[in-house]
């Protein structure tokens, strides 16, 4: 083989390396802009989702928050009944998807299980004492409805961060919605039955805290 084709083998072989080099990188910037686009266009559905339902939940069987607290309910001092519900959320696509973890029960007074709650005082006024709950053998935290009797209670204060007033009947009313408040006076006047409910805070744990009242006679 003379020079000549010796230098142009090599000038065949390094414009064929350059081409399959080209087409290499090509191919690159052709799955880099077809993982924009796709990325592009699940990022719009994830908006357009966002802006008309909201952020999205979903939970699965037997995956129930196992850590409530305990929300002692006090009305004028009195010790009363209350329910609630705890939701822990886990970000799955931050802001559009998240697991949610539910818990569902209620704190009660013994001595009053069976009896309903009636608001008779003209001024009414709501209180809490909140603890969290631990085994008195090892100090791990469970649910403050254990059967133990022997828990270690910690109180703790949780973020009281909205208050839900509706009278129900034929024609339901809003009579406020908005920040908490715990004197609830002038939203409880006129008689009637009414829906309640307080929203609180701790530690990445939303708890809905709700109850039924009856005002016997309507007040000033």
């Amino acid at each position: 083989m003379t020079e000549e084709e010796i230098k142009r083998k090599k000038k065949e072989a390094l414009e064929d390396y350059n081409k399959a080099k080209n087409e290499l990188i090509n191919k690159k910037k052709r799955k880099i802009k077809i993982i924009l686009i796709l990325f592009g266009i699940i990022l719009v559905i994830l908006i357009f989702i966002r802006i008309i339902f909201g952020r999205l939940y979903f939970s699965l069987p037997y995956t129930y928050y196992n850590k409530s607290n305990e929300y002692i309910f006090y009305v004028n001092g009195k010790h009363e009944n209350i329910s609630f519900e705890d939701y822990k959320d886990v970000p799955v696509i931050p802001g559009v998807l998240y697991f949610r973890r539910i818990n569902l029960g209620g704190w009660y007074n013994v001595e009053a299980y069976d009896k309903n709650l009636f608001f008779e005082d003209e001024k009414i006024i709501f209180d809490f004492k909140v603890n969290e709950c631990y085994t008195h053998t090892d100090n791990i935290r469970i649910n403050c409805d254990s059967f133990d009797e022997k828990l270690i209670r910690k109180e703790i204060k949780p973020k009281f961060t909205r208050l839900f007033i509706r009278k129900n009947g034929r024609k339901e009313k809003v009579m406020y919605d908005g920040e908490y408040i715990s004197d609830i006076s002038q939203y409880v006047k006129e008689k009637g039955y009414y829906y309640i409910e307080i929203w609180t805070e701790y530690e990445g744990v939303e708890t809905k805290l709700y109850v039924t009242v009856r005002r016997k006679e309507s007040v000033k």
